[in-house]
């Protein structure tokens, strides 16, 4: 983690001096994932912490905000901040949270702070930091970190405003590993702004939602001017905006499974098998309905390796429709966009041009060599999205010290022809040239490689392009092509009459789909569209009629920048996916309505030339009457699709009571669409043909109570062999709201239950999803708790792994060459004990394989404090908190398992993490002294492609802290730990050990400027999988002291002797485990850390640490920080 050992050290410093003015700190109950951010108007650097955990159960994501990764659930945040008279406050919510959530953008306010810049302009307010590190090792070069975070607004002058906010930050890596690839968190955006003209550079989102045709959102990095010249919202108006972009715009199509709440890949139509999803920029519709992004809410997105899951209280079937738009990164070419518009407001309307352009530059590929075999594969490609080409380069560099699989090239004979084919590399046969290959998945039997499993690592062998089903790969890259899309429209709108306007649209689109075929053998393609349309809106007696006629006439070559139509628009018309050609669009709508009543109607026809021809009616309504409410809609469309017949009959009838406590509805609905062979009765397809009928009730009061109980029945038809038939038949029932007993307890949650009867030769179903929580707080007990369970059907993503180096300090592994051959291998990387071991992060690889399995997770919170409700000064310093937490994924096949995630069958677990953690206290009022018992279970289990990692972690502790005098307090501390890590297929990755630690202290704190600490540290280690005796003893004695003088100076020195016995193997995981980094024999640590406050504003921070473990040379780690508050 990024500055982990200047963060402990100061952390320890300040817990030391916690009653020092500069310190605050508050508590809150927060659960993983859970993300706090401080509304401070300044805080010192790496001065945010939670005291009393480990690093590695929070992420400091800024110098204002941390995201909390462990599961206690009642901790203590303390930062620190300049000596200023201006109040704090924190902000701690869940509904930041996704699985991602310092992906939010945060809206820039005004700081309360009223720092000066150095121009002495009293009228600009500014708060942040700006931060850079050196770290530098005996066994490294030096390595650079950097940090700045600066918010900036006020006035420039009289009439000239500015906002600023600029980000520029290290993501920490993380002991259990990262994804593969990061998104960018660097940000920056400013804008500068009066009442006539508004500029804005740096991170900027291009957006237009009210042109007919030209709609699109986008991120980019880059310029944007725009003005309004003129007096009450008339005049002239014009802007011009330009970047580089980071994503591209797509709809994603899901195919759901039944009962399958995800992880679901965003990859469908995007060419890249990875992708990187751009944060905030996904639009998640299902059935439909627009779903909000959410832990509490209706879904998470892991941005980077583009998975949604939904949550427990919704429910997924087969025949859910989800469609995501969403924009992904650009990883193949640089794509660059460019917009402008103009236009002029008057007085009965207004008139604009928009001109869009957005293109990838195919002179500068990202992702491959643009030779001259390469360009001409790629012309041949013509006009299509995506080509392949070789995937294969010759490695550079020394094969040992890389843990990417290399191969061979080799000549083979096959039928009497010499073909050439590629082979793992083992490390010691000699090759003239090796090479990094990308192996694509292309299909059962459409390759001529297989995938195995060797050293945990993915290994290709070849089988021949008659090697059957698994013969799945091949040695090539799959690429997206250069594109570019541009359109320039004219639209306007007048005011016929005082009821009535009409409105146009015209737009010119052109479009090359493979910009490297368009430049040399083809030509883009363009596509015109218009639109007109007319809109009324008039009064009768008491009721609003609403009219409207629109006409669509669109080119067979157009194409929109994003989609302009509504997502169901081609469902509507029984279209899977839209298709580009010549289009006429016709409708008429119009609608009455009162305070109490709405009935509408519209007719629509679309000849699509050449793909269908139809007509469509729409009629619905809506009627309040005596407490009841009643609504409806019904739809006939009929059309000629290639051909063929294509209808669609649906309706929905609702029928609710909207008063008084108790409110029973029933709601009827049917989808039926059927496609058949013209003049025939033989089916061809049905886009969904189902009747569903939904009984209800639902209960509100004033206490905030709600609760909405339920159960639908649901017939699915499908078309076989020509004939629609009986598919399934479902019986649901759910329940869902929230119940406040009494004033201090709250019940709420979703619970549905699903059981299917299939018609034909499938086995029924049954399962039970949804997540109840409860939590509430006992007054006269003083204990407040917080509970829940989540119960749904889930995916497991088979993953793999690998170490990357990076630089000093920052990293979370160390590599030790355990068979010393100089090779690099999966199970030579260890989780570091010291910084100057800490080089290499372990990064995830994902893969494309998952495994069904049933999620269930248990949380229960609690927080004990005797102090709340007694006043006798023995019971008042108990305190008793906790945590505990089961989240486990099975593919066990009974309904007991699958709820049940408490247990411990670990043959059908193929995912698991477990915590229970608890700490009870009691410290005395009158003479300050405490005794404390905590205990923690740590559990971890991970699927890989090398089979199952497994780790756990048991802890138990105890403190006892008495003190002698004013100035002397002892201490004593009990702790035993018990470790197991079992990796299978990488047995040298095995270990169990056990850890004994008698530490008795004595601290001198004379004042609060001074204190010093002398310790003796008793510790055994025990290797647990030995059939012999293998153990390492350790006597260590520390002395540490530290002072704070003026001038905010703050020092800190330690000393550590520690003497090790042991006679093991000192090169294993074993070893490193038992010795921590060190040999047997006499083992020295040194360490300080310097603070100082040069001026107002400006702090260096040193840290130094230098260990001379037995019988080799010193080690030195060294990290210089420098930071300036704004």
């Amino acid at each position: 983690m990024r500055y982990v050992v200047l963060v402990i050290l100061i952390t320890t410093v300040q817990s030391i001096f916690g009653q020092d003015k500069k310190e605050i700190c508050f508590s809150v109950e927060i659960s993983r994932g859970d993300t706090i951010n401080i509304n401070a108007d300044s805080v010192l650097l790496n001065s945010l912490h939670v005291k009393s955990v480990p690093l590695s159960d929070y992420e400091i994501i800024s110098n204002k905000a941390l995201v909390w990764r462990g599961e206690y659930h009642n901790i203590t945040i303390c930062y620190s901040k300049p000596d200023l008279i201006f109040k704090d406050h924190y902000r701690y919510s869940y509904d930041e949270y996704d699985s991602n959530a310092f992906f939010y953008d945060k809206k820039i306010k005004k700081s309360g702070l009223d720092k000066v810049l150095p121009l002495k302009d009293k009228r600009l307010q500014t708060s942040g930091v700006l931060s850079r590190a050196v770290n530098s090792g005996t066994n490294s070069d030096a390595g650079i970190q950097s940090e700045l975070l600066l918010n900036l607004s006020g006035k420039l002058s009289d009439d000239i405003n500015i906002n600023a906010r600029i980000s520029d930050r290290n993501i920490p890596y993380q002991p259990e590993g990262n994804t593969a690839q990061l998104q960018d968190f660097d940000k920056v955006f400013i804008e500068v702004f009066n009442d006539k003209y508004y500029l804005e550079a740096g991170d900027i989102q291009l957006k237009n939602d009210y042109n007919y045709f030209l709609r699109y959102q986008k991120n980019v990095q880059g310029l944007g001017l725009s003005m309004n010249i003129g007096e009450d919202s008339l005049g002239t108006f014009a802007s011009v905006r330009g970047g580089i972009n980071k994503g591209k715009f797509t709809t994603i199509y899901i195919t759901p499974l039944e009962g399958v709440s995800g992880p679901y890949r965003l990859s469908e139509g995007i060419n890249e098998l990875f992708p990187v999803v751009i944060a905030n920029s996904e639009r998640v519709y299902l059935d439909g309905r627009l779903m909000q992004r959410g832990f509490e809410k209706d879904y998470v997105v892991d941005y980077n390796t583009a998975e949604i899951t939904f949550s427990p209280d919704i429910l997924i079937t087969e025949f859910s429709r989800i469609r995501v738009d969403l924009e992904y990164a650009v990883l193949s070419y640089p794509r660059s966009t460019l917009n402008f518009t103009a236009g002029h407001k008057f007085k009965n309307g207004q008139l604009s041009v928009e001109y869009y352009s957005e293109q990838d530059n195919f002179r500068k590929p990202l992702r491959f060599e643009n030779t001259d075999q390469i360009y001409q594969d790629l012309i041949n490609a013509g006009d299509t999205s995506q080509a392949m080409i070789p995937g294969y380069n010759r490695f550079e560099g020394d094969p040992g010290q890389t843990l990417e699989v290399l191969y061979l090239r080799k000549d083979t004979v096959v039928n009497n022809d010499t073909i050439s084919i590629f082979d793992r590399y083992s490390g010691y046969l000699p090759a003239d040239s090796l090479y990094k290959i990308n192996f694509e998945y292309l299909g059962p039997g459409e390759g001529a490689y297989a995938r195995t499993n060797e050293d945990g690592q993915q290994v290709f062998y070849w089988i021949g392009e008659n090697g059957g089903q698994d013969a799945s790969y091949a040695p090539v890259s799959i690429i997206p092509l250069p594109n570019k899309n541009s359109m320039l429209v004219v639209s306007g709108e007048i005011d016929i009459t005082e009821n009535e306007k009409i409105s146009f649209n015209s737009a010119l689109n052109i479009h090359e789909n493979n910009r490297y075929y368009a430049r040399t053998e083809g030509s883009p393609d363009k596509g015109f569209a218009n639109n007109i349309s007319l809109t009324s809106k008039r009064k009768i007696g008491q009721k609003n009629l609403n009219q409207q006629v629109s006409f669509d006439y669109i080119g067979h070559n157009f194409k929109g920048i994003d989609r302009f139509r509504n997502i169901e628009f081609d469902r509507d018309w029984g279209q899977t996916r839209d298709t580009l050609s010549r289009e006429n669009f016709f409708y008429y709508k119009g609608s009455l309505s009162d305070k109490k009543s709405t009935y509408s109607y519209k007719i629509s026809y679309r000849d699509k030339k050449g793909v269908l021809n139809g007509i469509s009616h729409d009629a619905s309504f809506e009627k309040e009457f005596s407490g009841w409410k009643a609504i409806g809609s019904f739809n006939r469309m009929a059309s000629n699709y290639y051909g063929n017949d294509n209808r669609w009959s649906r309706e929905t009838v609702v029928l609710e009571r909207i008063k008084g406590k108790f409110r029973p509805g029933y709601s009827f609905m049917s989808e039926r669409n059927v496609l058949r062979v013209d003049s025939d009765e033989e089916v061809i397809s049905s886009l969904q043909y189902f009747y569903k009928h939904d009984f209800y009730i639902a209960f509100e009061d004033s206490a905030k109570n709600s609760l909405k109980a339920g159960a639908f029945y649901r017939e699915d038809k499908i078309p076989l062999e020509g004939v629609l038939q009986n598919y399934n038949k479902s019986y649901n029932g759910y329940l869902k709201g929230k119940l406040n007993l009494r004033s201090n307890h709250q019940v709420n949650g979703t619970v549905i239950i699903r059981s299917i009867d299939y018609q034909i030769n499938k086995k029924d179903e049954t399962y039970a999803q949804g997540r109840i929580g409860v939590k509430g707080y006992f007054n006269k007990l003083g204990l407040r708790y917080n509970t829940g369970l989540n119960l749904q059907s889930s995916r497991e993503l088979r993953r793999n792994f690998t170490f990357i180096e990076v630089p000093l300090g920052q990293g979370t592994h160390t590599w030790i060459d355990d068979n010393e051959n100089g090779i690099q291998e999966l199970g030579e990387f260890y989780e570091a004990y010291n910084p100057d071991e800490r080089k290499y992060s372990k990064v995830f690889t994902p893969g494309n394989d998952y495994v069904d399995a049933y999620l269930s997770r248990f949380d229960f919170l609690y927080r004990w404090n005797f102090s709340d409700f007694t006043k006798s000064s023995f019971l008042e310093g108990f305190s008793f908190n906790g945590n505990l937490i089961y989240e486990q994924k099975t593919t066990g096949k009974s309904f007991s398992e699958r709820i049940n995630p408490f247990k411990e069958n670990i043959q059908s677990v193929i995912a698991s993490n477990v915590l229970n953690n608890y700490l009870f206290k009691w410290r005395s009022i009158k003479n300050d002294w405490f005794i404390q018992y905590g205990h923690t279970i740590r559990s971890r289990r991970q699927l890989l492609f090398s089979g199952f990692d497994t780790y756990n972690t048991t802890r138990s502790r105890i403190l006892v802290s008495v003190p002698i005098s004013d100035e002397l307090t002892s201490e004593l501390e009990l702790e035993s730990e018990f470790k197991l890590n079992e990796a299978e297929n990488i047995e040298q990755k095995n270990y169990r050990t056990r850890q004994y630690i008698i530490l008795p202290s004595l601290t001198w704190n004379p004042s609060s400027n001074f204190r010093a600490k002398l310790s003796f540290n008793r510790k055994q280690k025990i290797d647990l999988n030995s059939d012999v005796a293998n153990k390492s003893d350790w006597q260590q004695l520390g002395i540490s002291i530290t002072s704070i003088g003026k001038g905010d100076f703050r020092g800190t020195l330690n000393f550590e002797f520690k003497n090790i016995d042991y006679d093991g193997e000192i090169n294993s995981v074993v070893g490193y485990q038992l010795l921590e980094g060190y040999r047997a024999g006499n083992n020295y640590l040194w360490s300080t850390n310097l603070r100082k406050e040069i001026f107002n504003g400006l702090v260096l921070n040193l840290y130094y640490q230098g260990r001379k473990p037995s019988k080799t040379r010193v080690i030195h780690f060294a990290s210089l920080q420098g930071s300036i508050l704004f």
